[in-house]
């Protein structure tokens, strides 16, 4: 493996900590990883609500609010059709719980059985049949072409609250919430399919307000030399639509245009009396315009900022600080007046931020980039679970023995989203959706038993199939010019696919297609671990597909079994131009830090930049000339080594996986090594303990 540090200026360093009022260690990391510009650092170093995305950035927000508010006024039945995995199961609860909060009594559907992603023409004509006029798809959708226009036919509304990738074109649905969408406005385009009902949730209690879908005007005005600046905003739904900016020096012409910009909205200032002053200069003493002077209640709500103007705000704004204000006196106003409406309405959006739990769980098991907003997401709903706040996952945290301890992210992707998915994989998602949805306590552990079940089968199976499977393998991987590994068998569990394409990709270092064949389907994961993504591929035999999707690295698609051969030749004819990029091994490192900075104040620097994942790793930190006091082979076959490592100022116990080869070769008892390692935190008898992981070792230079 080659480790590699990239070098940073030190000034740049001192800068960003002088900036952002953070230690040098931090900033170092930040600007190795390439985290420098303001927009990206606010997701880093805040967790604030107010620095999310408005959720009415989405083109067709209103429409879904308003259609949902439609159907509470008529008492409609409506229709929540999810996906099997751990972000279709809690985007489909979060749905349901949206609409009952709304006094609707939504039915909901999962895929179970053999039955095929996403949305289909039989849902959709059975739920005709029986009364219903809305379907809501969560986590799928967006190429459910012939179910939306077959909705259509037979008088039934579909809104599609989806993330994954379109197609050339979108289907034909009332409204389409996705960031993937090729027009979409909104600024992220990785929110997981969870996420993005978490924005529908927000905007529907944002409509439960008096400022729904009203139109404001926040004005502020500023001398120039002899000139004076009349700066305005335009927001709606809290969400800037709309500016203007006039000087005096324009006359008639510059009034005219800002009284048409101005007529029939709320105009909030911060100071009535200073701005009509400065106003009737302009317009002249006899100009009435009424003005919402905002000073006192923002004073009154936040007394730091008593007796401070607007341009002081702006020297100590932390949105302004990011870059996220505009940068002029007026987005100052209008950035404060967020706040102020969110701080007045707290409790209005209280379901919502409860609900952020679920959206962490959701947003970490589909593997979406923790960058932007997904940070601020999943930490404020890591805090939840720490709390234990829904006992529904307090349930899983509790069988997964996580319930002493303080739970990461990474604890998500290793032990709650396999168990949770093993119902989905198993072909019974409807499980994990009722064990999220229910408040009774006996089904909740009734529904965790039958999960733990699954979760026990699946892994047997799985396990069971990579040894058959691995011959096999080989020969797939020899076939396809040692580019990609292609297996199909009738033994291969739908539910298994995807797990064992990672398992291959991973082992092998390509792409992998694992293929569930019946009598007249294949069902397909494809996963890239590590290596080039595969959509190219997938985007060029789509003509073989009966139905596709996913992510750059992780998809899936179907076809017929009768096409079955003649994708494999296809596949095999692309191999010639197939050039799957593989990563090369490398160990980037964060910070290299000498013995004195191993304590425990690095670990609170660790647990200020959670959380990781996706996109954002785990810190590995280089030291050097650390001394082995002590080797002990551990594990069932003796395969890993714990080692106890000591600095001039400490010692520290270290594991290090699956390397007893390398022992008495690279390193041996009494050596001084160098190290890579993450620091983590050991749990044994209700007593935590840090300890060193150690990813690779070096013999120290002498």
């Amino acid at each position: 493996m080659n480790w590699e540090k990239t070098a940073i200026a030190p000034e740049e360093v001192r800068e960003m900590s002088r900036t952002f009022g953070i230690d040098t260690l931090t900033s170092s990391i930040l600007i190795r990883r390439g985290i420098k510009e303001p927009s990206q650092l606010c997701y880093f170093l805040e967790e604030d609500l107010r620095y999310l995305h408005n959720p009415f950035l989405f083109e067709d927000m209103e429409t879904v609010v308003d259609r949902l508010l439609a159907a509470r006024e008529e008492s409609e039945k409506v229709l929540v059709f999810g996906d099997r995995d751990v972000d279709g199961m809690t985007s489909t609860t979060l749905m349901v719980k949206a609409l009952e909060d709304l006094d609707l009594e939504p039915e909901w559907r999962v895929p179970v059985g053999s039955e095929a992603y996403g949305l289909t023409v039989e849902a959709v004509e059975t739920f005709a049949e029986a009364g219903g006029t809305l379907i809501i798809t969560v986590d799928n959708g967006i190429t459910c072409f012939e179910e939306v226009d077959r909705a259509n036919e037979l008088g039934v509304d579909v809104m599609i609250f989806d993330h994954h990738e379109c197609r050339d074109k979108l289907p034909d649905a009332l409204a389409i919430i996705n960031p993937k969408r090729p027009d979409s406005a909104y600024p992220f385009r990785e929110l997981a399919g969870c996420g993005v009902v978490s924005k529908v949730v927000w905007a529907l209690a944002m409509s439960g307000s008096n400022y729904y879908n009203q139109s404001m005007v926040f004005l502020a005005t500023r001398q120039e030399e002899e000139e004076l600046i009349i700066e305005m905003v335009k927001m709606i739904n809290l969400r800037v639509v709309n500016r203007l900016s006039v000087r005096s020096g324009e006359g008639e012409e510059g009034a005219m245009k800002m009284v048409e910009f101005l007529r029939g909205q709320p105009i909030f200032v911060f100071s009535e009396v200073e701005e009509k002053r400065r106003l009737s200069l302009y317009l002249g003493q006899g100009f009435d315009i009424h003005l919402v002077d905002l000073q006192q209640e923002i004073s009154s709500h936040f007394p730091s900022l008593r007796g401070l103007g607007l341009p002081a705000l702006q020297q100590k704004s932390r949105m302004a600080l990011y870059g996220m204000d505009g940068g002029n006196l007026v987005d100052v106003l209008a950035s404060l007046f967020v706040s102020l409406f969110l701080k007045k309405e707290n409790a209005r959006f209280q379901v919502w931020a409860q609900s952020l739990d679920l959206v962490a769980l959701g947003t970490v098991a589909d593997m979406m980039p923790l960058v932007d907003e997904n940070r601020i997401l999943v930490k404020r709903g890591m805090a939840l679970l720490n709390r234990s706040m829904r006992k529904n996952l307090r349930e899983i945290l509790l069988r997964r023995k996580l319930l002493d301890r303080t739970i990461r992210a990474e604890d998500l992707s290793w032990y709650v989203s396999p168990w949770l998915n093993g119902a989905g994989r198993m072909e019974q998602a409807h499980l994990g959706v009722e064990f999220l949805l229910t408040d009774d306590d006996r089904a909740i552990y009734d529904l965790a038993n039958s999960i733990d079940e699954l979760y026990r089968k699946r892994r047997e199976v799985a396990d069971s199939l990579w040894d058959e499977l691995r011959q096999e393998g080989e020969k797939s991987l020899e076939e396809c010019q040692e580019k990609l590994v292609y297996l199909v068998s009738e033994k291969i569990p739908r539910g298994i696919t995807g797990i064992l394409a990672a398992r291959f990709s991973q082992y092998y270092h390509v792409p992998a297609m694992i293929l569930s064949r019946t009598e007249e389907n294949i069902s397909a994961s494809v996963r890239a671990m590590g290596c080039g993504g595969i959509k190219p591929l997938l985007e060029d035999m789509a003509f073989l597909f009966d139905d596709w999707g996913g992510h750059e690295f992780a998809a899936g698609f179907s076809l017929p079994v009768q096409r079955l051969g003649e994708f494999k030749a296809e596949l095999i004819k692309r191999m010639d131009s197939f050039e799957p990029e593989i990563e090369e091994e490398v160990l980037r490192v964060d910070a290299e830090l000498p013995g004195a900075y191993l304590n425990e104040d690095l670990d609170r620097i660790i647990a200020k930049l959670e959380p990781y994942g996706e996109a954002f790793p785990s810190l590995l930190f280089q030291s050097n000339r650390m001394g082995i006091e002590n080797i002990e082979l551990v594990g069932k076959e003796g395969v890993h080594l714990k080692m106890l490592l000591a600095t001039e100022e400490k010692k520290w116990p270290a594991l290090f996986w699956n390397s007893v080869e390398r022992y008495k070769k690279d390193f041996n008892k009494n050596d001084n090594i160098d190290i890579l390692f993450k620091l983590e935190k050991n749990y044994f008898r209700n007593r935590q303990t840090l300890q060193l992981n150690i990813q690779d070792v070096k013999r120290s230079e002498s």
